[in-house]
């Protein structure tokens, strides 16, 4: 072994060496490694419950899914929902990520993607409103005056979008990243209530008429509240996971 590493007498100070481009680096592991957990639905059917990365098994509350050959498929009607078997801290820090895809049914209250948010009760909600063409996702965060709901901008429906929230609740900040075009940094005011279980789809929201079906490629959450820089990191690993599976992401 003594042999292995030569060290050459030479030196470049040339700006001509071979550069590499992002999407030619092969990592060596394509997960979320620090994530509570890291759920890829690719397998098509209900193995893709239990997580890649500690072998968390997402509980259905009533409805087990459905699947295609590289997503799940949830009804956005309450107590459909996957559970967890994350307890809400209340004062700790949260990122949550999915990728996810509607089937554009137009209504008039929003469908939950992830969190724990109940109509009568606590927590976090992130869904979305589709009107036509557009998608509209929206934030809440109870019992923040300013984010019930916060507006966070429309994408397309039948479209596959990444979607993240970067939750600081001691420090009463929130991140919001979809895109470079569409992504946001909020100070929130008031205080935070504590929900229930956190649950990928909708565990406990009564409100949500008009129920619709999310396409979800994957699923993940981080025990860390990531800045911009690191949600833009998280999108753009995210949209090479999903490319290999044959999901675009916008």
């Amino acid at each position: 072994m003594s042999n292995l590493f030569t060290r050459l007498n030479t030196t470049y100070s040339g700006y001509d060496l071979p550069t590499v481009d992002r999407n030619d680096i092969v990592y060596l592991s394509e997960l979320e490694e620090n994530a509570y957990e890291h759920w890829i639905f690719d397998s098509g059917n209900s193995t893709g419950l239990t997580g890649r990365v500690n072998n968390i098994v997402l509980t259905a509350q009533t409805d087990a899914p459905t699947y295609e050959s590289n997503a799940l498929l949830l009804n956005s009607a309450v107590g459909k929902g996957l559970l967890t078997g994350l307890a809400d801290a209340g004062t700790g820090v949260i990122t949550m990520w999915a990728v996810t895809r509607s089937n554009g049914a137009t209504n008039s209250s929003p469908q939950p993607i992830f969190g724990n948010y109940a109509s009568a009760g606590n927590g976090i909600l992130l869904g979305s409103i589709a009107s036509g063409a557009n998608m509209g996702k929206l934030l809440f965060v109870r019992t923040f005056t300013n984010m019930a709901p916060y507006t966070i901008g429309d994408t397309n429906v039948n479209t596959w979008t990444f979607t993240a929230v970067s939750l600081d609740l001691t420090n009463k900040t929130a991140k919001i990243y979809i895109t470079d075009a569409l992504k946001h940094e909020v100070t929130m005011v008031g205080s935070y209530s504590v929900g229930a279980e956190f649950v990928m789809g909708n565990g406990y929201y009564t409100n949500a008429s008009g129920a619709v079906t999310h396409k979800y490629g994957e699923f993940g959450i981080i025990k860390e509240a990531y800045s911009i820089a690191k949600l833009a990191a998280l999108y753009n690993r995210s949209k090479t996971r999903m490319s290999a599976r044959g999901i675009s992401v916008t």
